[in-house]
């Protein structure tokens, strides 16, 4: 009895966390440190980061203007610590949950040579290709934008999530192998802000057997083709300590966004043999629908 008990109330909480997951919450983003050659690419993240957070319409965006002492050049540029020092006080002063920094490392571009070419083809195995590989590929630039990400939660001060990143990209030369691994680094900051915050959303009712209406619309910034997960949500009990097990049952892809509501999600894989997606299985306590579904 006590562990059923004990199951139940881990699942209110979880429930409560979904909800709280979907409530507005206030987020200061600061601007990338970078050194100054890289100061307009430090500037295009940060707008990326602001960005994947307004698509939801789950945040509440600070004002820059508003960290004005946090903001000056000598700061930002020359004591990276004392800049985020100071910006997690002005946020919270501000009344923000969460503080989003990021750092930009030194850019890099370059053409691979001839002996680039050699070393890939011998590596891949693909000797036999060697002449025309090198053809195709010699002179192609490649582009790396290497930077990290942090989110803090300002109530507690804990880090919440932080990571490192490296978005690269090949192309006819380096301006362009830049650009492009720009447009890769946009990817990377939407995964790692939708792995963060994911979006819940509430089952309706099935269509028919692959489709399934769901409460989640673009209030919530869902978009047509957009995946989602369908999750299953367990406590288990590893050496004595209570951890929580989410199993990936099935991705769902959103293929209409009705209003800002609802949308209707139609199974595309089952990741867990014998699953079966049904309103039976929907209505189980345990079983959830979250943003952050890969391609």
């Amino acid at each position: 009895m006590k562990k059923i008990t004990y199951i139940f109330l881990f699942l209110c909480q979880f429930s409560h966390f979904v909800l709280a997951q979907n409530k507005n919450e206030t987020v200061a983003v600061m601007p990338f440190t970078a050194g100054k050659a890289d100061a307009e690419r430090a500037l295009n993240l940060t707008g990326y980061v602001e960005t994947a957070f307004s698509k939801s319409n789950r945040f509440t965006m600070i004002d820059r203007t508003s960290f004005p002492q946090v903001l000056a050049e000598d700061t930002l540029q020359r004591n990276p610590d004392l800049f985020e020092s100071m910006a997690f006080e002005q946020s919270k002063k501000l009344g923000a949950k969460y503080l989003v920094t990021g750092r930009l490392s030194e850019t890099s571009s370059g053409t691979k040579t001839e002996d680039d070419i050699k070393k890939e083809a011998t590596k891949n195995m693909l000797g036999g290709w060697l002449g025309k590989t090198a053809g195709n590929a010699m002179g192609q630039a490649t582009g790396s934008i290497p930077f990290s990400m942090k989110i803090v939660d300002v109530q507690t001060g804990k880090i919440l999530k932080s990571e490192s990143m490296i978005a690269t990209s090949k192309a006819a030369n380096s301006k362009n192998a830049l650009a492009e691994a720009m447009q890769e680094a946009q990817k990377l900051i939407d995964d790692f802000i939708g792995k963060t915050f994911p979006t819940f959303a509430k089952y309706f009712k099935m269509i028919d057997d692959k489709k399934v209406k769901i409460v989640g619309g673009s209030k919530v910034g869902f978009q047509k083709n957009q995946l989602l997960k369908v999750v299953e949500v367990n406590q288990v009990e590893v050496d004595g300590e209570m951890l929580v097990e989410e199993i990936h049952l099935a991705t769902l892809k959103i293929i209409e966004v009705e209003n800002e509501n609802f949308s209707i999600g139609k199974v595309e894989t089952i990741h867990v043999k014998g699953t079966v997606i049904n309103e039976a299985k929907f209505k189980q306590p345990n079983i959830f629908i979250k943003s952050g579904a890969e391609k």
